[in-house]
């Protein structure tokens, strides 16, 4: 988990990558990591929470 806020929650998005590694690929090219500035102004806080999907039943 990345971040911290105050009172959870107010809104989530949930978003799927096809792997970690095109997470970190997107989240750090440079047309996103322009974002970031204007992403922080509106935001109080923000959490980001790392999960996976099982795909097995057992």
């Amino acid at each position: 988990m990345i971040g911290s806020v105050d009172v959870l929650w107010d809104k989530i998005a949930i978003v799927k990558y096809p792997s970690r590694e095109e997470f970190v690929a997107i989240a750090t090219a440079p047309e996103v990591t322009g974002f970031g500035i204007r992403r922080a102004a509106g935001l109080k806080g923000q959490l980001l929470i790392a999960g996976r999907q099982d795909l097995g039943m057992g």
